[in-house]
């Protein structure tokens, strides 16, 4: 999987990815009761093995391990200001790995 800088993913048994932030993203999708959040995504290596709201900051590069490990079945992709080709190529690569992906507009 290639997501390039500044791609971010969330992980449902969800993934999250996105520059919205984590705190707002972890305590909106906890309110709701709809997902369960195992992991953030995020291409900044100063935000790797950091802890938000009790989930891990992994590289993007992870997501393989994490689907299996956590047995996620959705990946949440926060990132509003992707252009519509580097969204539909992420959106991509996340469903060759088999799981479905949820967008935030």
């Amino acid at each position: 999987m290639q997501l390039k800088p500044h791609d971010l993913v969330v992980a449902l048994k969800l993934v999250v990815a996105g520059p919205l932030t984590y705190d707002q993203l972890a305590a909106s999708l906890k309110l709701a009761n709809s997902h369960t959040v195992v992991a953030f995504l995020d291409d900044s290596p100063d935000l790797w093995r950091r802890n938000l709201a009790g989930i891990a900051i992994h590289p993007p590069q992870r997501l393989p391990e994490l689907i299996e490990k956590q047995q996620v079945e959705q990946v949440l992709l926060a990132i509003p200001s992707l252009s519509r080709s580097k969204r539909r190529r992420i959106v991509d690569e996340i469903q060759q790995l088999g799981v479905s992906v949820l967008q935030v507009p």
